[in-house]
């Protein structure tokens, strides 16, 4: 007991730090609103890589790089991505919650955004594995062979916000994006590779 105890404190305390300063590089490159994806790709990818290298310097330097190769290499279609998720979120603050079809649509579009969030996670994921682009319409459709895996991220989503914001608001706020990623990052690699991966050589 005293083992696994001992595993999950390190476990946190090489995390939680990484996660805060990978949080904070990704508010700062997500600033001009268009690079949002690229930076988040970023986050993504800087996450599964300190998942296999455990060198606690150099964080901002593999941030810089995977960012710069987002944003080198597929620029405009990483904007339209960018634009595509601020057009949800203006319209979702736009619609006034007070009318029946204001807050039904703001549910709706919340909901689309969040499964939208998913795939870009799941995107991301399989082309950082096989270390080739996937296109998102692809992953789209691979994502939601299985509406259970689309379920528990959402169940995973709220329920790590709602655990952050109770336990420690600070966490949630300078870190928050980076842990929730985390965490579905993990879910995503736990599940049965058949489920997700049936399409890899």
């Amino acid at each position: 007991m005293d083992t696994k105890l001992n595993r999950f404190i390190l476990r946190v305390c090489f995390w939680v730090p990484k996660l805060v300063y990978l949080n904070i590089l990704w508010a700062i490159h997500a600033l001009p609103l268009i690079t949002l994806v690229p930076s988040t790709r970023a986050l993504i990818r800087s996450i599964l890589h300190f998942q296999t290298n455990t060198e606690t310097t150099g964080i901002r330097a593999v941030f810089i790089v995977y960012f710069k190769e987002n944003t080198y290499f597929s620029r405009k279609k990483e904007w339209l991505y960018s634009l595509y998720f601020w057009l949800i979120l203006i319209d979702y603050w736009v619609l006034n919650p007070e009318t029946f079809i204001g807050a039904s649509i703001r549910i709706a579009l919340l909901l689309f955004c969040l499964l939208s969030s998913f795939i870009l996670v799941y995107q991301t994921l399989l082309s950082h594995n096989q270390d080739r682009s996937i296109s998102f319409f692809f992953a789209f459709f691979s994502f939601l062979r299985n509406p259970w895996i689309a379920l528990g991220h959402v169940v995973l989503t709220v329920s790590g916000f709602l655990l952050l914001l109770s336990f420690s608001p600070a966490l949630l706020i300078f870190s928050g994006i980076s842990i929730l990623l985390f965490f579905n990052l993990q879910y995503l690699q736990a599940l049965p590779k058949k489920h997700l991966f049936s399409f890899e050589k």
